[in-house]
């Protein structure tokens, strides 16, 4: 049974990374409700990839957050059509930080805060460790 205060989330990826992701955010916050992954293989028609992806926003019954791999590509563009049809939101940049984020807002009943909060958090994810690693060192030899 789907709760319906619950935002369902939509991930979209070229291959199936997308469903191997989810299965890995699932040992970190558990078993993850209302979440359906879409594969797009160069074979498909994008037609029928849209039609599939529109038909589960369409089955959510409420509003859904769309996270994407790739902005430009036929996953993102995809986002974006149903965004303009569709109460969705859609990212684009999607990691596992991003997927859990995302999916520990689902409660969350203020767009602007959940857009915020998850472009906080792409923002903040992306990171050199090589230079963390050095500032770290830095900040320890001055202790």
């Amino acid at each position: 049974m789907v709760d319906i205060t619950e935002t369902a989330l939509i991930v979209l990826t070229h291959g199936d990374w997308g469903e191997k992701l989810v299965t890995g955010a699932e040992t970190i916050v558990g078993k993850m409700r209302n979440v359906r992954s879409f594969p797009f293989f160069p074979e498909m028609d994008f037609s029928d990839y849209l039609a599939n992806v529109n038909q589960a926003v369409e089955d959510c019954g409420q509003k859904c957050i769309i996270l994407t791999d790739l902005f430009g590509s036929s996953t993102s563009n995809v986002a974006g059509i149903l965004s303009r049809n569709h109460q969705c939101l859609a990212f684009s940049g999607l990691n596992l930080l991003l997927l859990i984020n995302a999916y520990e807002l689902r409660k969350e009943r203020n767009e602007q805060i959940v857009i915020d909060q998850l472009l906080t958090t792409a923002a903040k994810d992306l990171r050199c460790i090589n230079r963390e690693i050095e500032l770290a060192e830095v900040k320890r030899n001055k202790e």
